[in-house]
Protein backbone atom coordinates (compact mmCIF):
# COMPACT_ATOMS: atom_id res chain seq x y z
CA UNK A 1 0.00 0.00 0.00
CA UNK A 2 1.35 3.38 -0.98
CA UNK A 3 2.29 5.64 1.95
CA UNK A 4 -0.12 8.43 2.75
CA UNK A 5 0.93 11.88 1.68
CA UNK A 6 1.44 14.34 4.53
CA UNK A 7 -0.80 17.32 4.41
CA UNK A 8 0.97 20.63 4.82
CA UNK A 9 -0.83 23.69 6.02
CA UNK A 10 -0.31 26.70 3.88
CA UNK A 11 1.72 29.26 5.74
CA UNK A 12 0.10 32.62 6.11
CA UNK A 13 1.97 35.85 6.47
CA UNK A 14 2.20 37.08 10.02
CA UNK A 15 0.04 40.11 10.45
CA UNK A 16 1.81 42.95 12.08
CA UNK A 17 0.08 45.61 14.07
CA UNK A 18 -0.14 48.84 12.13
CA UNK A 19 2.64 51.17 13.15
CA UNK A 20 1.69 54.45 14.68
CA UNK A 21 3.80 57.56 14.90
CA UNK A 22 2.49 58.45 18.35
CA UNK A 23 1.94 55.16 20.17
CA UNK A 24 1.27 55.43 23.88
CA UNK A 25 4.05 54.60 26.31
CA UNK A 26 3.51 51.49 28.39
CA UNK A 27 4.00 50.91 32.08
CA UNK A 28 1.46 53.15 33.79
CA UNK A 29 1.80 51.37 37.10
CA UNK A 30 -0.42 53.48 39.37
CA UNK A 31 -3.91 54.96 39.04
CA UNK A 32 -2.28 58.39 39.13
CA UNK A 33 -0.18 57.52 36.08
CA UNK A 34 -3.27 56.33 34.22
CA UNK A 35 -5.28 59.45 35.08
CA UNK A 36 -2.39 61.71 34.06
CA UNK A 37 -1.97 59.96 30.74
CA UNK A 38 -5.66 60.23 29.87
CA UNK A 39 -5.96 63.80 31.15
CA UNK A 40 -8.51 63.07 33.86
CA UNK A 41 -7.85 66.05 36.13
CA UNK A 42 -10.90 65.26 38.31
CA UNK A 43 -9.61 61.74 38.96
CA UNK A 44 -6.16 63.13 39.79
CA UNK A 45 -7.69 65.52 42.33
CA UNK A 46 -9.63 62.66 43.92
CA UNK A 47 -6.61 60.35 43.99
CA UNK A 48 -4.43 63.01 45.57
CA UNK A 49 -6.78 63.10 48.56
CA UNK A 50 -5.43 59.67 49.54
CA UNK A 51 -1.87 61.10 49.71
CA UNK A 52 -0.19 58.87 47.09
CA UNK A 53 3.40 59.42 46.01
CA UNK A 54 2.89 62.13 43.40
CA UNK A 55 6.35 61.41 41.99
CA UNK A 56 5.94 57.63 41.80
CA UNK A 57 7.90 55.97 38.98
CA UNK A 58 6.71 53.49 36.40
CA UNK A 59 8.96 50.86 34.79
CA UNK A 60 10.60 53.54 32.67
CA UNK A 61 11.16 55.88 35.63
CA UNK A 62 8.37 58.18 34.44
CA UNK A 63 6.26 60.06 36.93
CA UNK A 64 2.59 60.97 36.36
CA UNK A 65 3.81 64.45 35.37
CA UNK A 66 5.95 62.95 32.60
CA UNK A 67 2.95 61.12 31.15
CA UNK A 68 0.71 64.18 31.33
CA UNK A 69 3.38 66.19 29.52
CA UNK A 70 3.95 63.44 26.94
CA UNK A 71 0.22 63.29 26.18
CA UNK A 72 -0.20 67.07 26.10
CA UNK A 73 -2.82 66.92 28.87
CA UNK A 74 -2.67 70.51 30.11
CA UNK A 75 -5.37 70.30 32.78
CA UNK A 76 -3.86 67.13 34.27
CA UNK A 77 -0.38 68.64 34.15
CA UNK A 78 -1.52 71.84 35.86
CA UNK A 79 -3.26 69.84 38.58
CA UNK A 80 -0.10 67.83 39.27
CA UNK A 81 2.12 70.92 39.28
CA UNK A 82 -0.17 72.74 41.71
CA UNK A 83 -0.13 69.66 43.95
CA UNK A 84 3.67 69.75 44.13
CA UNK A 85 4.88 67.36 41.42
CA UNK A 86 8.62 67.70 40.87
CA UNK A 87 9.12 69.40 37.50
CA UNK A 88 12.88 68.73 37.49
CA UNK A 89 12.90 64.93 37.73
CA UNK A 90 14.22 62.97 34.77
CA UNK A 91 12.93 59.66 33.49
CA UNK A 92 15.04 57.08 31.65
CA UNK A 93 17.75 58.90 29.67
CA UNK A 94 17.22 61.97 31.84
CA UNK A 95 14.18 63.22 29.95
CA UNK A 96 12.26 65.75 32.01
CA UNK A 97 8.61 66.71 31.73
CA UNK A 98 9.71 69.71 29.64
CA UNK A 99 11.39 67.35 27.16
CA UNK A 100 8.15 65.41 26.78
CA UNK A 101 6.05 68.56 26.51
CA UNK A 102 8.31 70.10 23.86
CA UNK A 103 6.64 68.00 21.16
CA UNK A 104 3.18 69.05 22.25
CA UNK A 105 1.36 72.34 22.75
CA UNK A 106 2.81 75.48 24.25
CA UNK A 107 0.31 75.45 27.14
CA UNK A 108 2.02 72.53 28.89
CA UNK A 109 5.40 74.13 28.25
CA UNK A 110 4.24 77.45 29.69
CA UNK A 111 2.96 75.73 32.85
CA UNK A 112 6.25 73.88 33.36
CA UNK A 113 8.33 76.99 32.74
CA UNK A 114 6.27 78.94 35.26
CA UNK A 115 6.90 76.16 37.78
CA UNK A 116 10.67 76.38 37.30
CA UNK A 117 11.35 73.40 35.04
CA UNK A 118 15.04 73.24 34.01
CA UNK A 119 15.36 74.85 30.59
CA UNK A 120 18.60 73.31 29.42
CA UNK A 121 18.51 69.81 30.89
CA UNK A 122 20.08 67.40 28.40
CA UNK A 123 19.19 63.78 27.67
CA UNK A 124 22.01 61.47 28.68
CA UNK A 125 22.13 59.46 25.45
CA UNK A 126 21.44 62.11 22.81
CA UNK A 127 22.38 65.31 24.61
CA UNK A 128 19.13 66.92 23.44
CA UNK A 129 17.57 69.74 25.44
CA UNK A 130 13.86 70.63 25.24
CA UNK A 131 14.78 73.25 22.61
CA UNK A 132 16.43 70.58 20.44
CA UNK A 133 13.32 68.41 20.68
CA UNK A 134 10.99 71.29 19.82
CA UNK A 135 13.22 72.24 16.88
CA UNK A 136 13.33 68.67 15.55
CA UNK A 137 9.53 68.53 15.82
CA UNK A 138 9.21 71.91 14.02
CA UNK A 139 7.08 73.15 16.91
CA UNK A 140 7.24 76.90 16.38
CA UNK A 141 5.19 78.08 19.39
CA UNK A 142 7.25 75.95 21.76
CA UNK A 143 10.53 77.05 20.17
CA UNK A 144 9.47 80.68 20.68
CA UNK A 145 8.42 80.04 24.29
CA UNK A 146 11.70 78.33 25.16
CA UNK A 147 13.83 81.00 23.47
CA UNK A 148 11.89 83.76 25.20
CA UNK A 149 12.42 81.97 28.51
CA UNK A 150 16.17 82.05 27.95
CA UNK A 151 16.99 78.58 26.61
CA UNK A 152 20.63 78.25 25.58
CA UNK A 153 20.59 78.20 21.77
CA UNK A 154 24.30 77.37 21.55
CA UNK A 155 24.06 73.94 23.17
CA UNK A 156 24.67 70.98 20.88
CA UNK A 157 23.55 67.36 20.83
CA UNK A 158 25.89 64.38 20.94
CA UNK A 159 25.93 64.59 17.14
CA UNK A 160 27.10 68.19 17.29
CA UNK A 161 23.81 69.74 16.19
CA UNK A 162 22.40 72.95 17.58
CA UNK A 163 18.66 73.60 17.74
CA UNK A 164 19.09 75.98 14.79
CA UNK A 165 20.64 73.11 12.79
CA UNK A 166 17.62 70.91 13.50
CA UNK A 167 15.07 73.31 11.99
CA UNK A 168 17.03 73.01 8.72
CA UNK A 169 15.55 75.20 5.96
CA UNK A 170 12.21 75.97 7.58
CA UNK A 171 12.12 79.73 6.91
CA UNK A 172 9.59 80.50 9.64
CA UNK A 173 11.58 78.70 12.31
CA UNK A 174 14.92 80.04 11.09
CA UNK A 175 13.44 83.51 11.54
CA UNK A 176 12.78 82.77 15.22
CA UNK A 177 16.44 82.02 15.80
CA UNK A 178 17.58 85.02 13.79
CA UNK A 179 15.28 87.31 15.75
CA UNK A 180 16.62 85.94 19.02
CA UNK A 181 20.18 86.43 17.83
CA UNK A 182 19.48 90.03 16.82
CA UNK A 183 17.68 90.92 20.04
CA UNK A 184 19.72 93.20 22.34
CA UNK A 185 21.13 91.57 25.43
CA UNK A 186 19.33 92.29 28.67
CA UNK A 187 21.08 94.86 30.88
CA UNK A 188 22.87 93.42 33.90
CA UNK A 189 20.88 93.60 37.13
CA UNK A 190 21.66 96.49 39.45
CA UNK A 191 23.84 95.60 42.39
CA UNK A 192 21.86 95.24 45.59
CA UNK A 193 22.82 97.28 48.61
CA UNK A 194 24.93 95.39 51.12
CA UNK A 195 22.84 93.88 53.90
CA UNK A 196 23.64 95.00 57.44
CA UNK A 197 25.65 92.54 59.49
CA UNK A 198 23.60 90.30 61.72
CA UNK A 199 24.13 87.28 63.89
CA UNK A 200 20.74 85.90 62.85
CA UNK A 201 21.09 82.93 60.44
CA UNK A 202 18.99 83.12 57.25
CA UNK A 203 16.51 80.43 56.27
CA UNK A 204 18.16 80.06 52.82
CA UNK A 205 21.63 78.95 53.80
CA UNK A 206 24.91 80.79 53.43
CA UNK A 207 24.58 81.52 49.71
CA UNK A 208 20.99 82.76 49.87
CA UNK A 209 19.68 80.07 47.55
CA UNK A 210 17.97 76.75 48.08
CA UNK A 211 19.77 73.77 46.61
CA UNK A 212 17.84 72.05 43.88
CA UNK A 213 18.35 68.47 42.86
CA UNK A 214 17.54 68.66 39.14
CA UNK A 215 18.45 65.13 38.07
CA UNK A 216 18.22 61.58 39.31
Amino acid sequence: MAPKKRAFKKKTAHKKRPATSDSAPRGATTPLHAAARTGDAAAITELLQTKPDINARDEHARTPLHLAAWAGQTAALETLVKAGADVALGAVDGMTALHFAAKKGADCVACLLAAGAPLDAACERTGKTPLHIAAAAANGPVIAALINAGANRALKTRKGESARDLVKDNAELVALFRAAHAAPAAPPPAEAAAAPETTEPTSFGDDGEDEEDAFI
